[in-house]
């Protein structure tokens, strides 16, 4: 079966038909979990970003 995520809020969503539903035995309520794909680790934006001479010095405002 193929399907599309539908925009539910600021979330996605997905349609699954009710006979399928009825085929899997699944009810109201069901359990997720993620496996097999780990996310990728943050990445610090800031990491490279070295100060100038100009900002290192005391500023007169």
């Amino acid at each position: 079966m193929q399907t599309t995520l539908r925009k539910v809020g600021n979330s996605r969503g997905v349609l699954i038909p009710a006979a399928f539903l009825a085929a899997c035995g699944i009810g109201t309520e069901i359990e997720m979990r993620q496996e097999g794909h780990q996310a990728d680790k943050d990445v610090d934006a800031w990491a490279g970003i070295t100060d100038t001479p100009a900002e290192s010095e005391e500023w007169q405002w």
